[in-house]
């Protein structure tokens, strides 16, 4: 029996790493940003756009409904492919920091729409999306704490971004909280996870990091009772010593295919990363 496979996510684990590895240091500009002390008098999506996106806005032609949902704004892009490039404003998602501090975190994502107003949702699509995070000063103002790298790529597909901003905040290091959560995406009915960090700190710029691989399977192309068939998957768990970047330990169970690929075979096995500040990767 044939099984549907699950929608597709554009950027491989590889790539995101890759990204990641690539990303700004607080050295290409993080401490000019800090210099700035910008301040907002309110999260609202109109103080946002006119905060970051001044000179930008301009009006677009939205006609679907799902875009439309969401808080919205058409953006001048000089790529002269995007017919339209449209602002959307996620809910905002709160969390406590290192010091117990509550902060507020905006995602302001981008896609690109046809001139006739529909999401341009090619398969290979991807927008993009950019992060702020802000504190609450004693006055009610909020000051930008951090934000996302200005080239930040973030996995998706058919158009929009996935982030996951659901997950519960936790902490990621002696002084550092973040987010953990999974992503993937299908092809040839064959299906591949990954786990992800999203490290908030407040010394840097915010950023998405690939950990290690989550799970998979075949089961688009095998029925799972199939001796080709193969599905494994993992927990996570974070390593709470004394380190500025906490290990993280994968423990997988399942079957997977061999390293030469010629067999499916038990995969029990215990894999556990560590942050490499140098290469600003886990490894």
């Amino acid at each position: 029996m044939m099984k549907t496979p699950l929608i597709p996510l554009l950027l491989s684990a590889a790539l995101i790493s890759s990204i990641a590895t690539s990303a700004w240091s607080k050295d290409n500009g993080f401490s000019t940003l800090q210099q700035q002390h910008i301040q907002l008098p309110t999260l609202e999506f109109q103080q946002i756009m006119q905060t970051f996106y001044r000179g930008k806005l301009i009006q677009p032609r939205i006609e679907d409904e799902l875009i439309r949902s969401y808080p919205n704004i058409g953006l001048k892009s000089g790529d002269k492919s995007v017919e339209q490039l449209v602002a959307l404003m996620h809910p905002i998602v709160t969390y406590k920091n290192a010091a117990a501090e509550q902060r507020f975190l905006v995602m302001i994502e981008m896609v690109n729409m046809t001139a006739q107003g529909q999401l341009d949702n090619c398969h290979a699509c991807v927008g993009t999306a950019d992060l702020y995070s802000f504190k609450q000063l004693s006055n009610g103002q909020f000051e930008l704490v951090s934000r996302s790298t200005p080239d930040a790529e973030f996995a998706g597909s058919f158009g929009r971004v996935h982030v996951d901003l659901s997950k519960p905040a936790q902490a990621l290091g002696q002084n550092l909280v973040g987010m953990m959560t999974q992503n993937g995406f299908s092809n040839t009915g064959e299906t591949e996870q990954w786990w992800e960090a999203l490290h908030l700190p407040e010394n840097n710029y915010i950023q998405l990091y690939y950990v290690a691989d989550a799970g998979g399977d075949n089961l688009g192309n095998y029925d799972e009772k199939s001796p080709s068939a193969y599905t494994y998957s993992s927990k996570m768990t974070v390593i709470k010593d004394k380190s500025d970047y906490y290990p993280i330990k994968i423990k997988y169970t399942g079957k997977k295919y061999s390293n030469d690929h010629d067999r499916v075979k038990p995969y029990n096995v215990v894999d556990t990363k560590h942050f490499n500040v140098a290469k600003n990767k886990y490894e």
